[in-house]
């Protein structure tokens, strides 16, 4: 008989429900320890593609320490493993499970610790009866000690035994390394050491009388250890122990510091508010710190790709940086760098848990390295950063792409790219076209570090882009080629690279929309951009977003919401909250880059936020739906300044909440001209009055002042407004 679950999401103002037929996949993390279970509290294999059915359970990587843990109940009426959940309800910091045996109510509420390697339950039971119940409840534990996948490691066999009564396992090669302890404060009645099904588990069993409507509450704690063994995680349970309730409000308010305040997002679309909410929250959920192996970086996907992605991190770049995630974003560019230098440039598609390079990297992950420094920096205005990445951008797109991928330099690298495929020419359209990024990137770093080369990476950019259209274009399809096979000869096989000149806008105004023409008609369905025309329609969040972003750039406001929506309406589906890697929902069921361009699609597309924090400037190209009043991003962090920022159909309100001196705002209205433009006010100081450049307003603002720009009828005007007096600044004042 099928028994369903109810699942709830309640995570501040966002309320979702769902009922599970079978068991939805569920995912707590801290930056140590994270644990995937199931919404019914059943210990279900998880894992389809790396350790097949291993993916679950509890992981302080590099190592796996328990399948998982569940309560049991004996009594007068038998014995009752608790693994039905009646209703499930997730909080994304911590989920509470309910369920029910005899006159008892049980509350299981579980949470990892933020930054130790530690996993708790917090338990209420409530007796409903005019009877007291006496019984005994257990705390199972299935330990299963593994290394991480593709870790180079070998395994002993699991032992167990009891310590200060608690239960304490470790593997025997790895005595001294790693270890897990597992208990209560409260000192159990026995430990019961079993293998059932040739799996050890360990029981804490505690004898309980629970008087008539009486209400107890019990903690449980396990701890793991990958490098001082059970008697670190016995020292660390020490710590912990009885600061269950303490660390799950800590905890609690943490996500809701990150995911509802720091920068928001308001529009008329109240569930796009919501959207954007979960996008914070997902990205606080997938930060890591795996050290001495990894420290810092962010999980590419759960539950197949905990491991340090180049590509998924590079798209993940922008939008994180933009939405508060700058200090993990440079740690995690920081490692990809690293792992770089030490490859002569190359940088990794794909490293394990424990530091060991399983993919040295596909033909554009290279390039996409050096365009998502130069996204960091002009986001944050890191120049110690760029001084120290911009070396090892430079070698690999420089010397060693071409040493190894494109011999001939032509710009056009030979190997396998982001689709992955056999049949098709060596020569690919996406590492083409990134590798063309590349060189725009790096001029543009090397101007800020003033290097004498800037000049040949823009002339090399040039020259491609003279020869682009030219090598692939084919006009009886409309469309560019996926690949050139030797000679240039070009080859269609439909897949979703198509969008990747026209979001990096290389292709001239009037293909881009004849590609975003056919794309929309023939390469999507109701979720969005398929893989691969007419041979597989399963959507991936990743080429949705960049056909948003690209959608976005040629003022396709409706198209790209619509794409950008559904990217968010995977968070209805299994885990909810969760931003899936397919769409409706499939593979991953938490994805980076889903939220990562997800937020970018907001922030640099409909709003068109284009930064340069180094220089103290920002550009703001928006491209509102028609039937949106406006659209507003508060407490946005460009470089030192933090912004609010409001934009409507006729100009933008900006207020610079704080900052090292002026920042300069170039706004430009879509389809707006400017014959001429008055000022209200003035703002002190030696600084360029207001003007009009090309098409965009340009104009200063100091801190805490106000400027509010409006263009009607060709006519702009802009009005000061300082916030700390409260009035208009005119030239009186």
């Amino acid at each position: 008989m099928t028994r369903t679950t109810r699942q709830s999401l309640r995570f501040g103002p966002i309320e979702l429900e769902a009922s599970d037929d079978q068991p939805a996949p569920y995912f707590l993390s801290g930056r140590k320890l994270y644990a995937i279970g199931t919404t019914s509290g059943a210990l279900e294999p998880v894992g389809a593609e790396h350790l097949v059915g291993e993916m679950g359970g509890v992981w302080a990587h590099p190592v796996k320490f328990l399948d998982g843990c569940y309560l049991s109940i004996e009594d007068g009426s038998g014995h009752d493993d608790l693994l039905h959940c009646l209703d499930f309800e997730g909080h994304l910091s911590d989920a509470t499970m309910h369920f029910a045996h005899g006159p008892l109510r049980m509350r299981r509420t579980d949470f990892v610790a933020d930054d130790d390697a530690a996993l708790f339950s917090l338990v209420e039971i409530a007796n409903n009866s005019d009877q007291a119940w006496s019984g005994n409840l257990g705390f199972v534990a299935q330990v299963n000690i593994l290394p991480t996948w593709f870790g180079g490691w070998e395994t002993g066999g699991v032992e167990m035994h009891q310590e200060r009564g608690l239960a304490v396992a470790f593997d025997r090669l790895w005595q001294g390394r790693w270890g897990v302890v597992f208990g209560s404060p409260t000192m159990p009645a026995n430990i019961v050491f079993d293998r059932p099904n040739n799996k050890h588990t360990a029981e804490l069993r505690y004898s309980l009388t629970i008087q008539p409507h009486e209400r107890i509450e019990l903690e449980f704690l396990v701890v793991c250890d990958h490098e001082h063994g059970h008697n670190g995680a016995l020292q660390l349970f020490s710590r912990l122990t009885g600061r269950g309730p303490e660390l799950l409000a800590q905890k609690r308010e943490h996500y809701r510091a990150v995911a509802m305040e720091g920068v928001t997002l308001r529009t008329p679309d109240e569930q796009i508010n919501h959207a954007w909410i979960l996008a914070k929250a997902n990205l606080l959920m997938l930060e890591a710190d795996y050290g001495p192996y990894l420290p810092g970086f962010l999980l590419a996907g759960i539950p197949e790709y905990p491991q340090l992605f180049g590509c998924d991190n590079t798209y993940t770049t922008p939008g994180a940086t933009a939405a508060g995630f700058s200090e993990i974003m440079r740690s995690t560019l920081a490692l990809l760098g690293e792992h770089a230098r030490r490859a002569c440039g190359r940088v990794p598609h794909e490293i394990t848990t424990n530091g060991r390079v399983f993919n040295p990297g596909n033909t554009q992950e290279t390039p996409q390295f050096a365009l998502a420094v130069w996204d960091y920096v002009r986001w944050s205005g890191d120049l110690p950063f760029l001084r120290m990445m911009y070396p090892i951008c430079r070698e690999g797109v420089m010397e060693y792409l071409p040493g190894i991928w494109d011999g001939d330099r032509d710009g056009y690298p030979s190997g396998d790219a982001m689709v992955e495929r056999t049949g098709m020419g060596s020569l690919k359209l996406d590492s083409a076209c990134y590798l063309y990024g590349a060189w725009r990137a790096l001029a543009e770093m090397a101007r800020v570090l003033e290097r004498p080369e800037a000049e040949q990476y823009a002339l090399l950019a040039d020259d491609w882009l003279r020869r682009f259209e030219h090598d692939w274009w084919m006009p009886g399809e409309g469309l560019y080629a996926d690949s050139l096979h030797s000679g240039y000869q070009p080859q269609l096989d439909g897949h979703w690279t198509q969008v990747v000149p026209i979001q990096l806008g290389i292709a001239q105004p009037e293909r881009a929309e004849q590609v975003l023409d056919v794309l929309e008609r023939d390469f999507t369905n109701q979720w969005g951009l398929v893989h691969t025309r007419d041979r597989e329609d399963r959507v991936w969040t990743l080429p949705t977003g960049l056909m948003a972003l690209a959608e976005l750039r040629h003022g396709r406001t409706e198209h790209a919401i619509r794409f950008l929506n559904n990217i968010s309406l995977t968070a209805r589906h299994g885990m909810l909250g969760a931003f899936k890697e397919l769409i409706p929902e499939g593979l991953c069921f938490v994805q980076l880059w889903s939220a990562g361009l997800y937020a970018q699609g907001w922030l640099e597309g409909v709003l068109g936020l284009d930064p340069r924090a180094h220089e103290h400037h920002l550009a703001i190209t928006p491209t509102l739906p028609a039937d949106w009043p406006e659209v507003s991003v508060g407490k946005l962090r460009v470089g030192a300044h933090l912004l609010n920022i409001t934009v409507d159909h006729h100009g933008c309100t900006i207020e610079h909440l704080s900052g090292p001196q002026m920042i300069t705002i170039a706004f430009r209205g879509r389809g707006t001209a400017v014959a001429a433009l008055a000022t209200t006010g003035f703002t002190p100081g030696n600084v360029t009055p207001p003007h009009v450049d090309g098409h965009a307003i340009v104009f200063q603002i100091g801190v805490g002042q106000r400027a509010t720009l409006q263009i009607h009828n060709q006519q702009a005007q802009i009005e000061y407004f300082d916030r700390r007096s409260e009035r208009v600044l005119t030239d009186a004042n």
